[in-house]
């Protein structure tokens, strides 16, 4: 649900207040998905099997 989403995204930012929400600094990751696949893919394991 919406307010579950909220707590949970305030948490996850360190926010108290939906206005220090507004202010957080956005990083973007392309490679975030991707990330550590290929030592998956090298020990087999997880998703990489």
């Amino acid at each position: 649900n919406l307010l579950g989403c909220l707590k949970t995204s305030m948490g996850t930012l360190g926010a108290r207040t939906i206005k220090e929400m507004q202010q957080v600094e956005v990083v973007v990751a392309p490679s975030l998905l991707t990330e550590g696949k290929v030592y998956q893919k090298a020990q087999q394991l997880g998703m990489g099997k």
